[in-house]
């Protein structure tokens, strides 16, 4: 009996070290478009577990921290599914000219929304996570037109 409750212990430790190793080295990747370290963690690990995610911005002493929070539709996801999910978020908003992008744009991204970048017209996202709650595999996501300039307005 203590054989099998040992074994068990090891087998508990060893998946958890896996799950904190995974984690880290997904958040590492997504760093800047999350804004922060800990953020990328929070994002990547709420993701996985299909939990609120709830990202924090700076604060300075004039400015309180601003929140952004959301529900993924996407239930849990695989490692896989939220590489590919952050990957194609960043990419559509790099396309859309926005490489160090703040909390609200990121969430346009993944969720559907407006944003506007400096300099250029307002572009809307159909939001990477939204369109894989609605059934489209990765492949049809990725080649999706999800993001198109709102006509007529300038930022």
């Amino acid at each position: 009996m203590a054989i099998a409750s040992l074994a068990a212990r090891q087998e508990h430790d060893h998946a958890a070290r896996t799950y904190a190793l995974v984690l880290g080295n997904l958040a590492a990747s997504f760093r800047t478009l999350a804004g922060s370290q800990e953020n990328a963690r929070i994002l990547v690990e709420a993701l996985r577990e299909g939990r609120r995610v709830r990202l924090v911005g700076p604060s300075t002493p004039e400015q309180p921290a601003v929140v952004t929070a959301f529900d993924p539709p996407t239930g849990e996801m695989t490692w896989n599914d939220v590489k590919l999910a952050l990957m194609l978020a960043r990419d559509a908003l790099m396309a859309a000219g926005v490489t160090r992008p703040v909390h609200a744009q990121l969430h346009a991204a993944l969720m559907g929304g407006e944003v506007s970048p400096r300099g250029r017209r307002p572009v809307t996202f159909s939001g990477v996570l939204k369109m894989r709650a609605q059934g489209m595999n990765w492949g049809r996501v990725a080649a999706a037109r999800y993001m198109r300039p709102t006509i007529g307005r300038m930022a």
